[in-house]
């Protein structure tokens, strides 16, 4: 009983020891505090090896009472390699300087972001927007912890940001665009585990084509490739992050840009952004300049492209076409007369689109001169027989005006 007693009390005046913070630097923690052990019946002898500066090794016999030894060898810790003291939560998360974050610890930052999340991820309502500069901040200033996190924890640290919109608007423009390269340096499989909601919100902070112009190009590619894997994402995107976005490709080479994804990537990008036109006709194809949608658009509208479109993709692109006039009057002619081919030659196409998309573009050709004069008279007579037999409803819905600018008089 003695002897566990001892044993015990040893262990305890050593814990004591560690927890010390206030110890001269650069001693053994050991060495300087054996003769503590001393008055339990134990001696304490140690042998340094002066070879190692930071970390040396030394033997050490405890003798306790009734003459049992126990050597061991261990390593010779100086103070400045012990853990540092643990702070409270509160302390950890409390508002700091973009120094002070910076200087933190890789685990000390990502303990603030497990703590932030779990006091402030349940909660819906706005908090104090020092602290959401600072979690931004903290991501900013390693991007590694977008990798260490784990995907609940890094979801729930995003949906806090999307839950504060206006503290957002109030990160230093150098901070929200460190975070966002971090981000989008993820994959896209990744990105795409995000919520929706969250995901669409935090790119909201894009407010400028120039942002993807000071990220790798591989980035980019991670926030097109996550976006052709859910339409949604890019029906909700803000109005000012898709402006960016699109004014940002149409502005690269599309030799070098799409064209370098793979189809499905590329086709299920462009369904996307067709569908979000679509649903927001005819506010959002006017609202969009021209001249970026006449060169992300214009790729596509080949025959060789158009005939390996996915039919719903093929349907919206009818749709916006007969949309916007000025659109369809920036677009080469050759680009209908590609499609007028493809909708002659391809029954399942034309008999698959939506009679009042067709109309709508029937009813733009008619009413553009520039466009309507361009089209081989022959081409026009090929495309109201093949309406006539596959989608008849569609002549019902384009005026009798238009008709007879189309395809004559009728009979």
């Amino acid at each position: 009983m003695k002897r566990f007693i001892s044993i015990f009390l040893i262990v305890i005046c050593t814990l004591s020891v560690f927890q010390n913070g206030r110890v001269s630097a650069g001693k053994c923690i050991i060495c300087k505090f054996g003769s503590i052990l001393t008055p339990l019946n134990s001696s304490v002898t140690t042998k340094l090896n002066t070879d190692r500066q930071l970390k040396s090794r030394h033997s050490m016999t405890l003798s306790l009472e009734n003459s049992i030894s126990v050597k061991a060898t261990l390593d010779h810790h100086t103070e400045k390699h012990l853990p540092t003291s643990t702070k409270s939560d509160e302390d950890l998360i409390k508002p700091s300087s973009p120094t002070t974050l910076a200087d933190m610890s890789p685990e000390d930052k990502e303990s603030f972001v497990s703590v932030f999340t779990s006091m402030y991820g349940h909660l819906t309502d706005p908090i104090p927007s020092d602290m959401v500069v600072n979690l931004v901040g903290v991501f900013g200033c390693s991007p590694k912890l977008f990798y260490t996190l784990t995907q609940p924890t890094l979801n729930s640290a995003l949906s806090i940001l999307a839950v504060n919109q206006c503290a957002l608007h109030q990160v230093p423009p150098k901070d929200s665009g460190l975070f966002l390269k971090g981000l989008l340096s993820l994959s896209p499989g990744v990105l795409n585990s995000i919520p929706k909601s969250s995901f669409v919100s935090i790119l909201g902070m894009v407010s400028s084509a120039d942002f993807f112009d000071d990220i790798p190009q591989s980035s980019t590619y991670n926030l097109i490739t996550a976006l052709s894997m859910s339409k949604s994402s890019v029906n909700c995107l803000p109005l000012q992050t898709l402006l960016s976005l699109l004014s940002f490709i149409a502005s690269q080479s599309h030799t070098e840009y799409l064209m370098k994804l793979p189809p499905s990537t590329h086709f299920g990008f462009l369904g996307g952004l067709l569908d979000t036109l679509d649903d927001s006709s005819p506010f959002l194809v006017n609202t969009i300049p021209t001249s970026v949608l006449v060169t992300i658009l214009s790729p596509v509208m080949s025959s060789r492209v158009l005939s390996v479109l996915p039919i719903s993709s093929f349907d919206s692109l009818v749709s916006v076409l007969g949309s916007s006039q000025a659109l369809s009057k920036d677009l080469p002619v050759t680009h209908f007369i590609s499609m007028i081919n493809i909708l002659i030659t391809s029954p399942k196409i034309l008999s698959s689109l939506n009679p009042n998309n067709l109309a709508k573009m029937l009813s733009t050709v008619a009413t553009c001169p520039s466009i309507f004069d361009s089209l081989p008279s022959t081409l026009m007579r090929q495309l109201f027989e093949s309406i006539s037999v596959y989608l008849p409803s569609s002549l019902a819905c384009i005026t009798a005006n238009e008709y007879s600018i189309l395809f004559g008089k009728k009979n």
